[in-house]
């Protein structure tokens, strides 16, 4: 019983003092620094597979030996724990084996130069861009992205026309990753690969790359026959602010087929901003119901701020589409001030603007001025309007 009890004393401490996985046997690190350094390559492949037990401090100086082991599955071992132990220096050690006969290897030294880089192996990532093998092209072009080194931009451009798709996508997403704009012309071309993957990943790039140079590529790629592609342009236009396109995204608001489109269309013009592209935002609400608090429209028009307030009184007054007037009463409280109190209960008032949606936007500007306008309507015949008035209140 005593001994019982004392088990279960140990096992408790040992479990709210340590955590199950930080605790160690003493002799484990042993056992694994002496299995590393056997002449019977087994011992050293298992001695490999259990570098992960130990923490990375105690791990670091057997993973950085046993990768200089002269067995490649005990170097490919000790490289998959310094990946996931994030061991440093391991980046310097594996650099050669880009040059290495297997493939596991040359893939593997990309991995751990993603997680571990250095500048040592930029010219041996930059020569392995043109590896045989995909797969090694494509994780050599990623690695250089995550190093974002712009020494590496010329290496990549020269292997923009890659046989590969994958390898493709993967060098222009490196590209955008180190953000240099010298990249910017050569991927122009690429808005007309014959891959959607490549043409979609271009366009977004040239978005990130934030180069108003991109804009007539971008506006051709809207005519793109995946919907993805199209999205992609018309987000990176939004981002690039480019005014030059607001002609161009306009009747892509009125889309019908993909409602992808036609949002993605909405928020960019929200983005670009100026007066065209509120004209467009404006035309759009006639489509668009108002009074849903998911209203692409309605937070596209509320990017304008304060500028944007004496174009919504403005349609709020003159517009005869009831979808125009209520958005834009709704807007107004979003963005206006208190100063527009009286606008929105004079047109309350004249019937211009449904009360439910006046007293949403009353609510909205949060002004104790409001409340003597919101009280009266509490005595309103609608129950709609009361109920509005009690939420406003």
């Amino acid at each position: 019983m005593k001994r019982a009890s004392l088990v279960a004393l140990l096992g408790a401490m040992m479990t709210s003092a340590v955590p199950s996985a930080a605790f160690i046997w003493p002799n484990v690190p042993d056992e694994i620094a002496q299995g590393l350094l056997a002449d019977d390559v087994s011992e050293r492949r298992a001695a490999a597979g259990r570098l992960q037990e130990l923490p990375e401090s105690m791990a670091a100086p057997h993973v950085l030996s046993a990768l200089d082991d002269a067995d490649p599955e005990v170097r490919l071992t000790a490289a998959r724990a310094a990946a996931e132990l994030r061991v440093p220096g391991a980046g310097e050690r594996v650099v050669d084996w880009l040059g290495e006969g297997d493939v596991r290897l040359r893939l593997m030294a990309c991995e751990v130069l993603r997680l571990s880089p250095t500048p040592r192996a930029l010219a041996s990532l930059s020569r392995v861009l043109g590896d045989a093998n995909a797969e090694v092209r494509m994780a050599a072009a990623a690695t250089l992205g995550m190093m974002g080194d712009r020494d590496a931009v010329s290496a990549l451009l020269g292997h923009l026309d890659d046989p590969s798709l994958e390898v493709r996508t993967a060098i222009v997403g490196a590209l955008g990753r180190i953000g240099d704009d010298r990249a910017v012309v050569p991927l122009l071309g690429k808005v007309q690969d014959n891959a959607v993957e490549v043409r979609r990943m271009t366009v977004r790039v040239l978005g990130d790359l934030g180069s108003q140079r991109a804009s007539s590529a971008l506006m051709l790629a809207l005519r793109d026959k995946a919907d993805d592609v199209r999205v992609e342009a018309i987000d990176s236009l939004g981002r690039l602010r480019a005014k030059d396109a607001v002609s161009a995204l306009a009747p892509l608001t009125q889309e019908r087929s993909s409602l992808l489109v036609r949002d993605a269309s909405v928020e960019a013009l929200g983005r670009i901003g100026g007066d065209e592209a509120m004209e467009a935002l404006l035309v759009a609400l006639e489509q668009d119901d108002p009074s849903s608090e998911r209203s692409v429209v309605r937070r596209a028009l509320a990017r304008a701020g304060t500028a944007g307030i004496p174009r919504l009184m403005s349609a709020i007054s003159q517009s005869p589409h009831p979808n125009v007037v209520s958005g834009c009463v709704l807007v107004l409280g979003e963005v206006g001030t208190e100063a527009q109190i009286p606008f929105v209960v004079g047109a309350m008032q004249r019937g211009k603007v449904p009360e439910s949606v006046g007293l949403v936007a009353l609510a909205s500007l949060g002004s104790p001025s409001a409340v003597p306008y919101v009280l009266e309507m509490l005595d309103a015949p609608s129950i709609a309007v009361r109920r509005a008035a009690m939420a406003a209140a």
